[in-house]
């Protein structure tokens, strides 16, 4: 039997959330805590909850949550404690709601556990989700495939016990006054069997280390949610605030994405009242937007997008836009400003996020309170995000939210370029075709692509990662923010979803470069940036000079951070170099002394030995003293690049100032 889809499921999780922070700042302004301290919180946690509540349509939630902001709006300015009889006016509101989120438990049947994070009690985080029941067998699958896996490596130790006992065997028989040639048997066998360990020791590690990065990457997708389940409620917000204060209104949405749980939550609460705020603020009545010579429905656009390691999230109306005036007007009224100052356009925009303040001709069940835009600015802190707010009189209002991005599903394009895989974000694809069916031009210092109707700057992606020749074959139409650009790749493989993470913050930004990911076979991948990538090629980067087919020894780069890692790979091997990874000095000490390379990249901070012990061990063996090490670290005080010199390290980079220019000019002096 099919279960029925539950429609209060995430309702029940916001609401829980926001009625235990709501409580726990009721408690504190009963204990005596100054009201101007706790109440704007509690405003911004009301707030949401009645529009979460009308959203599903729970009235009864959502009439609460109305009582408890008409009950504290008159002590949000007083600096000592609410009086007594507001605090038990709050303390009931807050029981009944309560009350009535527990029946709807009770009904649903919902065994929805919320946990609470200690370390802020003013405000809380979403810390439970709804996970598809074939995403969690997949998971278990893969989790029972890695136990068969290590299970199969445990049995090995039978085997291991027996070539034990040979070697004790052998040595007893090579040390006795027998016939040395007596052992002769027992050496083989020892031989034969070490041969055998060794390669099934190698072929179960490495399933093993594919079921548990797989599992990984699993677990990882367990923590995503589609965007389209947000894109729903922000639909049904508009539809009821619509209705409520007679307008007509359109919904458009764009950015099918899948994004971390904890960040969709808090953008669902961000989105919704933009959406409220659009429709009451901004959208024009039917008859005043017929006045105005447009259509008598308002449309608002709600759209998600990357940008880099970034989410770009826009709300954006065709309604009446910010009157400069009536905000100056509202600012005075609430004390923000002096009569006599003239407000610009720029600082009316900055004002209307001010808690308190609101340009709403009265108090409605939606607006007029000035929380809903405060609640958008204080989501917008949480989540270390740049808020801008763009107006214009007549035409309408865009809200944009930038925030970072520490985890997203991405759909990606696989191709080949700069001798090295790459992947490029699906959704900035337009199309692809064969080089040999299209034209490219010189135009001046750049080249363009010509088609039939247009013609489109042009570069091969080799162009753009030094020391390769273009070997392109196809070109690659890619559009971001509005415009469009080709790129020459060498070949095309799939289309994929990838799990996209940022680069190390001590690594800075990277040009063109927008994450990393792992393919399916644990390999790493560099995520291409497509608004960099369009905005290098109109730039028209010459290419450079063909470098040389020599033959070159292999770098090893040791580093205990998997993107740190592949970055330097990603580099290094666009430039020509062979490339070797390590996840600690201790590996990397033992593949130093088994190979032959030209330079040695290192991490300072890494578990165990560290970068400096690492480079001081090399410069301790005959065979390595002489090959050249450059440590590549965050810690960029004085004391550690001198200790750096004094281990014998030939240069000493911080992360934080990475320049990829220079670090390859550095690596190619290094291994002449």
């Amino acid at each position: 039997m099919t279960q029925r889809p539950d429609r209060y499921h995430y309702f029940r999780i916001e609401a829980h959330e926001l009625l235990e922070g709501m409580r726990q700042g009721a408690a504190a302004l009963a204990e005596g805590a100054p009201a101007m301290e706790r109440l704007p919180a509690l405003l911004r946690q009301a707030h949401t909850l009645k529009g979460a509540a009308r959203v599903v349509g729970l009235e009864a939630i959502a009439a609460c949550a109305h009582r408890i902001e008409e009950l504290l709006l008159p002590f949000r300015s007083l600096a000592g404690a609410l009086p007594a009889a507001a605090s038990e006016a709050l303390s009931g509101c807050l029981q009944e709601a309560r009350a009535h989120l527990e029946a709807l438990t009770r009904d649903g049947e919902d065994q929805t556990r919320v946990v609470k994070r200690a370390d802020s009690p003013a405000e809380f985080e979403l810390a439970t989700m709804r996970v598809e029941l074939s995403a969690l067998d997949a998971l278990l699958e893969d989790l029972s495939e890695a136990a068969v896996q290590i299970d199969a490596l445990g049995a090995l130790t039978n085997r291991i016990e027996r070539l034990e006992w040979l070697a004790e065997t052998l040595g007893q028989a090579l040390g006795s006054e027998r016939d040395p040639r007596s052992a002769a048997p027992l050496a083989n066998e020892l031989q034969g069997g070490l041969r055998e360990l060794g390669h099934r020791l190698r072929g179960g590690l490495a399933r093993a280390e594919s079921e548990l990065d797989q599992m990984r990457q699993r677990a990882d997708q367990l923590r995503m949610a589609p965007t389209r389940d947000l894109f729903a409620a922000l639909e049904q917000t508009a539809i009821d605030a619509a209705a409520q204060l007679g307008k007509r209104v359109r919904l458009e949405t764009a950015g099918e994405l899948r994004l971390e749980s904890p960040l969709l939550a808090r953008l669902r609460g961000a989105l919704i009242h933009a959406v409220r705020n659009a429709v009451d603020h901004g959208i024009e009545t039917p008859a005043e937007r017929l006045a105005a010579g447009k259509g008598p429905q308002g449309l608002i656009t709600v759209k998600l997008e990357r940008r880099g390691g970034h989410l770009l999230v826009s709300c954006q109306d065709d309604g009446r836009g910010i009157d400069a005036a009536r905000v100056q007007a509202s600012a005075v009224r609430a004390g923000l400003v002096a009569p006599e100052r003239a407000l610009s356009a720029d600082e009316a925009l900055e004002l209307v996020f001010q808690p308190g303040l609101s340009t709403a001709g009265s108090v409605s069940a939606i607006s007029g309170r000035g929380i809903g835009l405060d609640a958008i600015r204080a989501i917008a802190a949480a989540l270390d995000a740049r808020l801008t707010l763009v107006s214009r009189p007549g035409e309408g209002t865009r809200l944009e939210l930038l925030a970072p991005l520490a985890l997203s599903a991405t759909r990606v394009l696989l191709l080949g370029a700069a001798g090295q895989r790459l992947a490029l974000p699906l959704d900035s694809v337009e199309q692809t075709l064969r080089l040999a069916d299209a034209r490219v031009a010189s135009a001046g210092t750049t080249l363009r692509l010509v088609r039939a109707d247009e013609s489109l700057p042009y570069m091969p992606l080799s162009s753009l990662w030094p020391g390769h020749r273009d070997e392109s074959a196809i070109a690659v139409i890619v559009e971001a923010q509005g415009k469009r650009a080709v790129l020459g790749v060498e070949r095309l493989e799939q289309a994929t979803e990838l799990l996209m993470r940022p680069l190390p913050a001590a690594l800075g930004a990277q040009p063109l470069v927008a994450g990393a990911a792992l393919d399916s076979e644990g390999m790493p991948l560099i995520v291409l940036d497509p608004g960099a990538l369009v905005a290098a090629v109109e730039q028209g980067a010459p290419a450079p000079a063909p470098t040389a087919a020599a033959r070159r020894r292999p770098i090893l780069v040791v580093d205990d951070s998997l993107t740190t890692r592949m970055l330097e790979q990603a580099i290094l091997e666009a430039a020509g170099y062979p490339v070797m990874l390590a996840a600690n000095a201790e590996d990397g000490l033992k593949l130093a002394r088994e190979g032959d390379f030209g330079l040695f990249i290192v991490d300072v901070e890494m578990p165990g030995m560290d970068g400096f012990a690492f480079v001081r061990a090399v410069r301790a063996d005959e065979d390595l003293k002489r090959i050249p090490a450059v440590m590549l670290s965050s810690l960029s005080a004085p004391e550690y690049q001198a200790r750096g010199r004094e281990v014998g390290a030939q240069a000493y980079l911080v992360k934080a100032a990475f320049d990829q220019e220079r670090f390859l000019k550095l690596v190619e002096e290094l291994t002449v």
